[in-house]
C-alpha cells in the first residue's frame, strides 16, 4: 500500500513538472527579437491562387500593381542595412485556406509593411499594417498560438528625441477582419457606452458626436456644411441630430475590439497639441464596469495603434451611413 502511495505520488508531482514547463514554453514572452526561438509558419493553404505560383520580385511587383490599391511601387535598397530579409512573404493569415502575401516597400501612400489578402478565393484585399520610415525595416512571419503572425522589426528614435536609434519590434495578428497588434491577454470589461467626436481639419473632414450604449442606441449630431466650391464653409452649417440603432452582433465587436485593444493603458494626448497639424481631432470615451470613464484624444496619424484605426473606421462607417438618409 506504501508503495503504491509512493508511486501516485510521484506521478502527481511529475505531471505537476511538466505541465509546468508546458505552459512556461507555450506562454514564452517576445522581448527579444533575435534570440526568441519561432515554429515555422503554419502550412495549412488549401486552395490554390496567383499566390502561389508567384517566383521573383519582378513577378511579385506585376501582382502588386495589378491586383492592389497600390499603382506605384518598389521595393526598398537595403545595400546599407546591417540586417535584411526577404521583401515579401507568402503565407495564409486570416486562415481560409487561401495564401496571401505580405510586403514592405515604397508606395505612392508612403513607405509601408502591407499585405494582400486573398478572401476565401473571391477577391484581393489590400490590408496596410505598418508605416516604416527607413529602408532597414525586417518583415518576418513566425506562428502564435493559431496565427501567422507578422513581425515588424525597424529603428526608432528613443524618448526625448535622441539622436540614438533602438530596434523595436511590433507583432500583428489577422483579427477583426484586418491586422491589429497582438495581444495574448485581452481584458474583459463591461463596456456600457461609448462616445466619439470628431473636429474640423483643413479638408473636406466630417464633423460629429455620436454614442453608441449597449441598450443598442445610436445617437449622432453632426454639422452640415454649406460649400465654396469644393471645401466646406466651417461657419456656415446647419446642426443635424439622427437615433439610430446597433444591432447586438455590431456592439460585440466594438466591446470585443476595445478590450483586446487594452484601451485602458494608453494615455490620451493633449488637445491643444494635437490640434496643430492638419488632422482632425478625434475624442474617444468609453464608459465601462460601472460607470468607469477612460477619455482619449488621437489624431489618425501613421503611429496610431490599430486598433484605435478600427474604432475610428467603425464609428465613420455607421456616420456615413447616416448621411446617405439624408
Amino acid at each position: 500500500m506504501r508503495l503504491k502511495h509512493i508511486l501516485i505520488l510521484s506521478g502527481i508531482v511529475a505531471l505537476t513538472f511538466i505541465a509546468f514547463f508546458y505552459f512556461q514554453k507555450k506562454h514564452q514572452r517576445v522581448d527579444d527579437f533575435e534570440s526568441f526561438s519561432f515554429p515555422a509558419i503554419k502550412k495549412i493553404s488549401y486552395h490554390k491562387n496567383d499566390i502561389d505560383s508567384l517566383s521573383g520580385d519582378s513577378a511579385v511587383i506585376s501582382f502588386i500593381l495589378k491586383n492592389s490599391v497600390v499603382k506605384k511601387f518598389s521595393f526598398f535598397d537595403t545595400s546599407n542595412c546591417e540586417y535584411k530579409s526577404s521583401p515579401w512573404i507568402k503565407a495564409d493569415f486570416n486562415n481560409d485556406g487561401y495564401t496571401d502575401l505580405l510586403v514592405t516597400g515604397d508606395t505612392e501612400y508612403g513607405d509601408y509593411v502591407f499585405a494582400i489578402e486573398d478572401s476565401m478565393g473571391c477577391k484581393y484585399k489590400t490590408q496596410f499594417i505598418q508605416q516604416v520610415f527607413t529602408n532597414c525595416v525586417i518583415s518576418k512571419v513566425h506562428t502564435i498560438d493559431r496565427y501567422n503572425a507578422v513581425f515588424v522589426n525597424y529603428f526608432s528614435p528613443g524618448d526625448n528625441d535622441t539622436v540614438q536609434y533602438f530596434w523595436h519590434t511590433n507583432i500583428y495578428v489577422h483579427e477583426f477582419d484586418g491586422f491589429i497588434e497582438y495581444n495574448p491577454t485581452p481584458t474583459n470589461y463591461s463596456i456600457q457606452k461609448v462616445e466619439f467626436s470628431t473636429t474640423p481639419c483643413y479638408g473636406d473632414c466630417p464633423v460629429f458626436d455620436m454614442t453608441m450604449d449597449e441598450h443598442g442606441n445610436l445617437d449622432c449630431q453632426y454639422k452640415k456644411f454649406e460649400y465654396k466650391g469644393n471645401w466646406p464653409d466651417l461657419k456656415n452649417f446647419k446642426l443635424v441630430t439622427k437615433h439610430s440603432d446597433i444591432s447586438q452582433e455590431e456592439y460585440l465587436y466594438l466591446s470585443r475590439l476595445l478590450n483586446y485593444t487594452d484601451f485602458t493603458i494608453y494615455k490620451s494626448g493633449s488637445f491643444d497639441e494635437l490640434s496643430r497639424g492638419d488632422f482632425p481631432v478625434h475624442t474617444l470615451k468609453i464608459t465601462y464596469d460601472k460607470n468607469r470613464v477612460k477619455t482619449l484624444v488621437f489624431v489618425p496619424n501613421f503611429d496610431l495603434p490599430q486598433g484605435f484605426l478600427k474604432i475610428r473606421n467603425l464609428f465613420l462607417k455607421k456616420y456615413y451611413g447616416i448621411r446617405k438618409q439624408d
